[in-house]
């Protein structure tokens, strides 16, 4: 038998004094894999800043709109301040937004439009050509502006306000038809069916 330590711990005595195995235990291989760094960051929650659980905290406050009241601008400046100021972690915070417009009752999505536009109008105005929230907001604009399609006439009217001031100002410049949009097309064509049948 070779001298020397032993490969690992040796095993316990079992009952009797005898021992269990006199073949020696192999030390379990540390397989190589990810790193814990890396792990903890894939499970690492969506909220991981303070920026972006400051941002949630403001779009969970518009949810205690009433209905058939509009939403107040202060909290329309917050969260889109809150919105901002996430801007290194543009992806994720244009992401809430989205869903908060996509998951909300039909009376609060109208103030995620409203945080829309007051987040690339700043973003514009102070970012200039480096401005990431337009680019984004823009790139799925249809699918969120279309989870308006049931909301009260009077809120789409209000959303083709808004629209049109986009177009005017050219916000996401001509990537996006924004006559096209299903629900934008549809209350216009409302509205001048009612214009025609009073005249």
């Amino acid at each position: 038998q070779k001298s020397g330590p032993p490969l690992c711990r040796p095993r316990r005595r079992a009952r009797g004094g005898r021992v269990a195995s006199t073949r020696p235990q192999r030390c379990r291989r540390v397989r190589p894999g990810r790193p814990r760094r890396a792990r903890a960051g894939r499970r690492r929650a969506e909220m991981s800043t303070v920026e972006l659980k400051s941002l949630h905290e403001e779009l969970n406050s518009l949810l205690r709109t009433v209905p058939g009241k509009s939403v107040s601008a202060s909290k329309v400046r917050a969260v889109a301040k809150a919105c901002f100021d996430a801007r290194t972690e543009y992806k994720r915070a244009v992401y809430a937004v989205e869903q908060f417009i996509r998951k909300a009752p039909a009376h609060c999505r109208l103030a995620g439009v409203y945080v829309i536009d007051a987040v690339c109008r700043r973003s514009r105005a102070q970012l200039k050509d480096r401005d990431p929230f337009s680019p984004r907001f823009g790139k799925d604009l249809a699918t969120t502006l279309g989870h308006l399609d049931d909301a009260e006439p009077k809120d789409r009217q209000s959303l083709c306000r808004v629209v049109g001031e986009w177009a005017k100002q050219g916000l996401f410049g001509d990537a996006v038809d924004l006559a096209a949009i299903p629900v934008i097309a549809r209350t216009r064509a409302e509205a001048q069916a009612l214009v025609e049948k009073s005249a």
